[in-house]
C-alpha cells in the first residue's frame, strides 16, 4: 500500500438518480443514521425523496444539492466507521466540493446539508428561468470553446463553466448567446451539443448576486481548518486553511470548475488511485480520459464498497 496515495473524489449536481443510498442505507445502520440526520436537519424527508423519488421533486436544484451531498456522506460514513482508509487528498465537482470540505472537517454534516440548500436557493433565484443555461460541448477543444465564448463576450455572459475532460466542456451563460455558441461551435466541428435540463447558469457570472447573498451564509459558519488538501475548483490548487476554504467557495459559484485541471493537479503531487465516492460514476468517467495511468474505482452501494475494502485494507 506505501506505493500508492489516494484520492477520494465527490460528484456534484446530475449525479443524483432515483435509488442512490438505499442500498447503503439498508445495509449499514451508519448510513441509515445520515440520512436520518439529514432528515431532521432540513425538516423533510430527504431519505424517502432519495429513495423512492419522485425524479422530478429529487432533479429539483434545492432537493438535489443536499440529496447528493446526503448520499456521499452516507457512503463515506460507512467507509470511516468500517476501514482505517483515509485519503491523502480530496476534491470534490461543484457542488461535490462541499462534500469534499465536509469530508475535510471544515464543517460538519449538518452545516453542510443546510449551506448547500441554500447555495441552490440562492443560485435558482439569481436569474430568470429562462433567461439562463448551460450546454454541454462533446467532441471540441478548450481552445476552440473560450475562443467562442470571449467573441460573444461583448454582447453578454458566456464563458466556458466546467472544464471537465478532453473533449468534454460545459459552457454557461444567456440562453440568446448559448443559442449562438451553439450554431459557431458546430461550424467549427464541435460533434455534439446538448442543452442541459438546468434552469440557471451555474458557475458564470451570472451567478454574482447568488455569491454576495452566499458569501454572509459562508462567513457566519464555524469552518475550521482542513485535515488533508482539498484541490479547489476555482484554483485547481490544494488549499488547507479554513480562511482559503470559504474564499474558493465563494469563487466557485462565479469561477469556472477546473476539474481537468485539478486531476491534473492531484497526480503531480503524487495521487495514483481515486475513489468516487458517491451515487454514479459520473466523475470517474471524466478521470478516466484525464489519467491513462491513475487507478480509478467508485463506492455507491454495498458490493462496491466490498470490492474498495478488499483493495485498500492493509
Amino acid at each position: 500500500m506505501s506505493d500508492k496515495m489516494l484520492a477520494f473524489v465527490f460528484p456534484g449536481q446530475a449525479a443524483q438518480c432515483v435509488g442512490m443510498g438505499k442500498a447503503m442505507s439498508d445495509a449499514f445502520e451508519t448510513a441509515r443514521g445520515a440520512f436520518e440526520t439529514a432528515n431532521e436537519v432540513l425538516g423533510y424527508n430527504l431519505a424517502r425523496l432519495c429513495f423512492e423519488g419522485p425524479k422530478e421533486q429529487l432533479d429539483l436544484t434545492e432537493n438535489t444539492q443536499p440529496a447528493v451531498l446526503a448520499t456521499s456522506f452516507a457512503i463515506l460514513s460507512v467507509i470511516r466507521e468500517q476501514t482505517a482508509i483515509e485519503p491523502a487528498v480530496v476534491a470534490g465537482h461543484s457542488l461535490g466540493e462541499y462534500t469534499a470540505a465536509v469530508c475535510a472537517g471544515c464543517l460538519s454534516f449538518e452545516d453542510g446539508l443546510l449551506l448547500v440548500r441554500r447555495r441552490a436557493q440562492f443560485m435558482q433565484d439569481a436569474v430568470p428561468v429562462g433567461k439562463g443555461g448551460m450546454v454541454a460541448v462533446i467532441g471540441s477543444d478548450r481552445t476552440t470553446i473560450e475562443g467562442v465564448c470571449n467573441a460573444l463576450l461583448s454582447e453578454g455572459e458566456i464563458r466556458a463553466a466546467n472544464i471537465n475532460c478532453p473533449g468534454q466542456i460545459v459552457i454557461s451563460g444567456e440562453m440568446s448567446l448559448l443559442d449562438r455558441a451553439m450554431v459557431m461551435l458546430k461550424k467549427k466541428g464541435a460533434r455534439r451539443l446538448v442543452k442541459l435540463p438546468l434552469s440557471a447558469p451555474f458557475h458564470s457570472k451570472l451567478m454574482a448576486p447568488a455569491a454576495d447573498k452566499f458569501g454572509q451564509e459562508l462567513d457566519n459558519l464555524p469552518f475550521r481548518d482542513a485535515t488533508m488538501p482539498i484541490i479547489a475548483n476555482a484554483s485547481a490548487s490544494p488549499i488547507e486553511a479554513k480562511e482559503d476554504v470559504i474564499s474558493a467557495l465563494k469563487r466557485q459559484m462565479t469561477s469556472p470548475v477546473l476539474w481537468e485541471d485539478g486531476v491534473k493537479k492531484m497526480v503531480e503531487i503524487g495521487v495514483t488511485d481515486f475513489v468516487e465516492v458517491g451515487p454514479q460514476k459520473i466523475i470517474s468517467s471524466f478521470i478516466k480520459r484525464i489519467s491513462r495511468d491513475a487507478s480509478i474505482s467508485n463506492v455507491d452501494g454495498p458490493e462496491s464498497f466490498e470490492r474498495f475494502k478488499d483493495a485498500y485494507s492493509s
